[in-house]
């Protein structure tokens, strides 16, 4: 069992198995990114029920993760929602903590 976890917890870890490490990002990649924050950071200001000083906004590649607290799943709903009609943007992954 402790040899199945091992085995698990390295490929998941970059440049552990399952065929090396992500390449890193180009600088227009990085702009980017941090374009896309920029937008996500606006739009979550204009939902109700998302404070967005208390959301954290992660771009890789035009991938957001989305965490922090929100008011509800209406609220986390339309978070992800405002977020993945951004240009630029691949996917959403939503770990937003539904205070209700």
């Amino acid at each position: 069992m402790r040899g199945l976890l091992l085995a698990c917890v390295l490929t998941a870890l970059p440049g552990c198995g399952g065929g090396g490490a992500t390449p890193p990002r180009t600088d227009g990649e990085r702009v980017d990114d941090q374009a896309i924050a920029a937008d996500a950071n606006r739009a979550l200001g204009r939902i109700e029920g998302v404070d967005r000083l208390k959301v954290r906004i992660e771009v890789f590649r035009g991938r957001v993760t989305l965490s922090g607290p929100v008011r509800d799943d209406a609220a986390a709903k339309a978070a992800c929602e405002a977020v993945g009609r951004i240009r630029g943007v691949e996917g959403v992954l939503d770990r937003l903590e539904r205070e209700k």
